[in-house]
């Protein structure tokens, strides 16, 4: 059987240059792995953000989602456990927009789990000595947004679909003029994105 997967990542924000998690899913996609990958960039601008997301997964028709997002300041990998229907944010989208105690889906429930097998991607990482952790809460800007919305349509569509999230650290040329800040080479996090498939794919199989 073979397998297909809709990676996501987000644009730059905040000021900068580059955003490591559509950088990790550039360089996956370099490896040619044997799965069928398609890699789609997100915009860091409400509502926009999870709809093209869903139009993603539309087009693309995966077996497998796996959006991730940056977490700037966290030393470990962050899989996602679970998404809740509001926004709530501290600072401003893309598009100067922000959200303050909002709900994403008026027809949705409270909350959603991610449907990837997240305590055995976080074992599998800390096995392969990368540092990981389970996250309860994926916050309430953009990242929880898109997860949200793509667990909605999953479950509104019941959909055969895999779907998670996985927050990633600054990269190195980011954390170069925050002192105190963490950061993780891009070679490290493209691991963790091809570790977290295989184990995705091993529960399907």
């Amino acid at each position: 059987m073979r397998v297909g997967v809709l990676l996501t990542g987000f644009e730059p924000f905040k000021g900068e240059a580059v955003n490591p998690s559509w950088e990790t899913c550039k360089a996956v996609l370099e490896l040619k792995l044997d799965i069928d990958i398609v890699a789609r960039q997100l915009p860091v601008v409400f509502d926009e953000a999870r709809k093209q997301a869903i139009a993603f997964c539309r087009e693309v028709k995966p077996d497998i989602i796996l959006h991730m997002g940056e977490a700037g300041g966290y030393t470990h990998v962050a899989v996602e456990r679970i998404a809740i229907n509001c926004d709530d944010a501290k600072v401003k989208d893309n598009k100067g927009i922000l959200r303050g105690n909002q709900i994403i889906e008026p027809e949705g429930q409270d909350g959603y789990f991610a449907s990837i097998p997240v305590v055995r991607i976080v074992d599998a990482l800390k096995r392969a000595g990368i540092p990981a952790v389970i996250s309860n809460s994926a916050g309430t800007y953009l990242c929880n947004h898109v997860l949200y919305g793509t667990l909605h349509y999953i479950k509104r569509h019941a959909l055969p679909v895999q779907a998670g999230f996985m927050h990633l650290p600054y990269l190195p040329q980011q954390a170069a003029d925050k002192p105190g800040k963490a950061s993780m080479s891009l070679d490290l996090m493209v691991k963790s994105l091809t570790i977290a498939l295989e184990e995705c794919i091993s529960v399907i199989k």
